[in-house]
């Protein structure tokens, strides 16, 4: 429980595993249904509490106005509403069991690219199913590159935190930051969006520590493929298609697509067109069968099937 667990934007020492667990067995612990804050670790702390409680927790974007959160909860008042919980934690094995036997919500607010932003409820295994958890991944650094409430940014902090890596935040800093903290902090996994290593300037230094990179959340291309090669040289690529409605559905080391068997009648297209079952997607979502993605894809081989996404 020594390990260090988060390092903030703005500290040099990071929050430490047994800090989170010691605030966590404290008497007077509260839960707030929605979590709004600027504040990465403190929103982070307060998801686990409740997802350790099995309570419903719905996060909302730090940078949302008091208008858009009213717009989107109907009260802005009720989201300060809080509910005393007492939790029980005897040792990292404890909390990793409650954790994933957590019968708790995770709500998090569609882009409202096609529409009104709607509400959707995810149980936790639906970042479990992609999380990642043993021995050989103890030793790993995490950069978070994403908005920890977002669906690619969750996702991130559950694959360190089952692992009891460091969590190191990246989001929203300047460049010359990040590259500092990619060097200092010896960082082995990275998680970012395309526009993210599009826009990274490394001045020509490279990143041999980072072991693994992944990429999600917009279409990739050739260009920007071959700058992470050149500035990560030592780093496996992953491929991840995931969204706020399902969560992870395809992941690749390229920029094609295969559908595994577990979910090859659950996925089709229709005109090009990415269609999810709803059995896939999280509570309170849509009463359709089929989801309609709006995803457009290109297939590149038949035999076997492999696709990239065009649009």
């Amino acid at each position: 429980m020594k390990n260090p667990f988060f390092l903030t934007k703005t500290d040099a020492v990071p929050y430490s595993y047994a800090d989170l667990f010691n605030w966590l067995k404290q008497g007077k612990l509260s839960h707030n249904k929605f979590l709004h804050s600027q504040n990465a670790l403190d929103t982070i702390k307060n998801l686990i509490a409740g997802l350790l409680a099995n309570k419903e927790t719905i996060l909302l974007d730090g940078n949302f106005t008091e208008k858009e959160v009213t717009s989107l909860t109907s009260s802005y008042n009720k989201i300060k509403a809080e509910e005393p919980i007492k939790l029980k934690i005897d040792s990292f094995e404890s909390f990793r069991e409650q954790l994933k036997c957590s019968t708790g919500k995770i709500g998090l607010f569609t882009s409202g690219t096609t529409g009104e932003p709607k509400l959707i409820l995810h149980n936790i295994s639906t970042f479990l199913n992609a999380s990642r958890i043993g021995d050989k991944y103890k030793s790993h650094i995490w950069g978070l590159a994403y908005n920890p409430t977002h669906m690619a940014g969750i996702q991130v902090v559950f694959q360190a935190l089952l692992n009891e890596n460091l969590i190191v935040e990246l989001f929203g800093l300047p460049n010359e930051k990040i590259i500092n903290r990619l060097s200092k902090c010896n960082i082995t996994h990275l998680s970012a969006t395309p526009t993210f290593y599009r826009l990274l300037d490394s001045k020509n230094e490279v990143f041999k520590s980072v072991k693994r990179i992944t990429l999600g959340g917009e279409k990739s291309d050739k260009i920007t493929i071959d700058k992470i090669k050149k500035i990560f040289p030592e780093a496996g690529m992953t491929n991840i298609y995931a969204t706020t409605e399902f969560g992870t559905l395809f992941i690749s080391d390229g920029e094609s697509f295969s559908i595994k068997s577990t979910i090859v009648d659950k996925v089709k297209f229709d005109d090009n067109t990415l269609l999810v079952h709803q059995s896939l997607l999280g509570e309170n979502y849509t009463d359709s069968e089929w989801y309609n993605t709006g995803d457009k894809i290109n297939v590149v081989s038949d035999d076997p099937f492999r696709f990239k996404f065009i649009g």
